[in-house]
């Protein structure tokens, strides 16, 4: 038994190796850290050579580390520093449906990516499908919360919001948000992907 635990300890170890060694060996970059839970890239260098441009960034990044077309990055944040350097934040989706806790930011100087940084999925396997729908999942949770309360249900609290926010739309009543949600076991060192609804519940007592 020791035997066959050893085995499969090198051979998980052999495996991390060999794919550091292939995203290490893609041309003009060079990877500095990995990730402990995804163990993919999380800081990358890119060489001045490779002329990298923000607008070429995603295509370029799904083609030489992802090679699945499924996957997308979209642009949901742009900052800049006092040094004059842009960040960009990106959000990775599958399938058009966000990946939760999936963000990169890419650094660049002169609109060219000098690096990047952040926690990614190359391969998004949902093994789930979207059997219920958002109205479903919603009493689902509140049955599990199980308030006596809720925020939505005080008038006064949600007319005085409206004011202070000048938006008469304004409600804390919950809005179901559908993400593939990433279920990361370290030990087993194994990522399950499931469809999810997200809620954001306001619970007053």
């Amino acid at each position: 038994m020791r035997k066959i635990g050893l085995l499969i300890s090198t051979c998980l170890i052999s495996n991390f190796l060999f794919s550091q060694k292939e995203f290490s060996a893609i041309n003009g970059v060079k990877v500095q850290s990995y990730s402990n839970l995804t163990k993919l890239p999380l800081m990358v260098l890119v060489s001045d050579s490779k002329n990298l441009s923000l607008s070429k960034f995603p295509q370029w990044l799904k083609t030489e580390f992802i090679k699945n077309e499924t996957i997308s990055f979209e642009t949901v944040k742009i900052e800049k520093d006092h040094l004059g350097m842009v960040h960009v934040r990106f959000q990775q989706s599958y399938k058009g449906t966000r990946i939760e806790n999936a963000l990169l930011i890419a650094h660049c100087d002169n609109n060219k990516v000098v690096s990047f940084n952040g926690d990614w999925f190359a391969d998004v396997p949902v093994s789930n499908s979207k059997a219920i729908s958002e109205q479903e999942a919603l009493q689902y949770v509140l049955n599990k919360v199980n308030a006596k309360k809720y925020k939505w249900d005080n008038k006064a609290e949600e007319d005085h919001m409206r004011s202070v926010l000048n938006d008469p739309s304004f409600t804390y009543k919950p809005k179901g948000e559908l993400v593939v949600f990433p279920v990361i076991d370290a030990k087993k060192n194994t990522t399950t992907f499931l469809y999810a609804y997200k809620f954001n519940i306001y619970a007053e007592q």
